[in-house]
C-alpha cells in the first residue's frame, strides 16, 4: 500500500510502499478515502512527538475492507468514520467517566505516533473505534466528525444553558465547530471573532449573529442587551500567547471562559482581571462520547460542513499542505483524499 512515512525534519513525509496491514481478531480493515490535516498534526511534528517511520493522522473516513475474527454488525464496503482515541478503561480517569483524559486514550489512538493512522491506503483499527456513516453524510463531510467532537466537548464543559450568549475567538476549523456545537446546543447569540477576510466569509455562511474583524470592530457592541454588556461564556479557539488574557477580559463577571484550543506557549494573563471578576476558567480535552453528538449534527443537515472544505489535496502534496495550513493561514480545513 501507499503510504506518507515521517522521515524527520528536514524530508518531512515521504511516499513509500508498504505491506498492507492485516486484521487481528476484533479488529477492523479500513480502506481510507480522505483524513483530515488537523492542527494538532503540527503540534506533533514542531514539538518533535512523531518518531521516526510513523504514519499519522487521525480525522478518517473510508470503507471497510476486511474483518477481524469476533467482529459483529459491520461488513465489508461499509462506510465509515474513525474515532481514534482507545482509553483504557481501567485508570482513575476511565473509571471516573472521564476516558477522554485517560493517559493511555491519546498514547494508543490511532494517528497520533505509535498506532498508525489515516495518511495511508488502509489502516487497521479496532472495531470499538469504527462508527457506521448514514446515506445522509459524505465521506468528505464524514472526517469533520471528529474536531466536531472535541467542540462539543467544550460546550458541554461550559454549562451552556439555553438562550446563553457566546463569544469565540479565532474562528479556524475549530472556533468554527465550536460556534456550530454552540448553535446546536441553543445558544441565542453567538459571535465569532476571526481576522482572517476569506474564513469570516466562509463563516458567514453558516448564520451566525455575527462574524468580527478584531482589528477593526468592537467585540462587545453585539452584547449591548445583556446585562454586563459583555458575554457570559467566551472561548479562546485562537491559541495564542495573549488570547486567554482577553477572554478574561472580554468575559462578563460571574461567567466562564473555556480553553478549547491547544498551544504550547506559555499564555499570558492578567491573574487579577479573573479574580476580580470570579470567572470559572474551564479547559476542554479531546472527547470520547461526544462522538456520537459529533455524527447527529452532521447528520441533522442544519449547517454546511461541506463549505469548511477549503481543498482537498492527494497524498503525495502532504508536505505542502502542512505548511499552508500553519499559522497565519487562510484555510479552513484541508483533506487529504487517498
Amino acid at each position: 500500500m501507499k503510504a506518507a512515512v515521517w522521515r524527520g525534519p528536514g524530508e518531512g513525509f515521504r511516499i513509500e510502499e508498504l505491506a498492507e496491514p492485516k486484521p487481528g481478531e476484533g479488529e477492523v480493515l479500513i480502506r481510507v478515502r480522505y483524513c483530515g490535516i488537523c492542527g494538532t498534526d503540527l503540534h506533533l511534528i514542531s514539538a518533535g512527538l512523531v518518531p521516526e517511520g510513523a504514519i499519522i493522522g487521525h480525522e478518517v473516513t473510508g470503507k471497510i475492507a476486511g474483518l477481524g475474527a469476533g467482529v459483529k454488525n459491520l461488513k465489508e464496503d461499509d462506510l465509515v468514520a474513525i474515532r481514534p482515541y482507545a482509553p483504557c478503561g481501567r485508570c482513575p480517569a476511565c473509571l471516573g467517566g472521564r476516558p477522554n483524559i485517560c493517559p493511555r486514550a491519546i498514547e494508543n489512538a490511532v494517528g497520533f505516533g505509535r498506532v498508525a493512522g489515516g495518511f495511508a491506503e488502509y489502516l487497521v483499527v479496532k472495531k470499538e473505534q469504527v462508527w457506521r456513516l448514514g446515506k445522509e453524510v459524505s465521506p468528505r463531510e464524514g472526517t469533520l466528525a471528529e474536531p466536531l467532537a472535541s467542540a462539543v466537548r467544550a460546550v458541554k464543559r461550559s454549562g451552556l444553558k439555553i438562550g446563553d450568549s457566546a463569544l469565540v475567538l479565532g474562528g479556524g476549523p475549530m472556533g468554527t465547530l465550536v460556534g456550530i456545537a454552540l448553535k446546536w446546543a441553543g445558544a441565542h447569540l453567538v459571535v465569532i471573532s476571526e481576522p482572517v477576510l476569506r474564513r469570516r466569509n466562509i463563516i458567514k455562511n453558516l448564520r451566525f449573529r455575527a462574524v468580527v474583524d478584531p482589528e477593526r470592530a468592537d467585540l462587545l457592541k453585539f452584547f449591548d442587551e445583556l446585562p454586563w454588556k459583555k458575554p457570559s461564556l467566551v472561548f479562546d479557539c485562537a491559541g495564542q500567547r495573549d488570547s486567554l488574557a482577553q477572554a478574561i477580559e472580554l468575559c462578563a463577571p460571574g461567567g466562564k471562559v473555556v480553553m478549547a484550543s491547544l498551544s504550547w506557549e506559555p499564555a499570558l494573563m492578567n491573574s487579577m482581571a479573573c479574580l476580580g471578576k470570579e470567572l470559572e476558567l474551564l479547559s476542554s480535552f479531546s472527547y470520547y462520547e461526544e462522538f456520537e453528538s459529533a455524527l447527529d449534527i452532521i447528520t441533522s443537515d442544519l449547517f454546511d460542513f461541506h463549505s469548511l472544505i477549503t481543498d482537498i489535496i492527494p497524498l503525495e502534496d502532504l508536505n505542502h499542505a502542512l505548511e499552508k495550513v500553519k499559522f497565519p493561514s487562510s484555510e479552513m480545513k484541508v483533506l487529504v483524499q487517498i
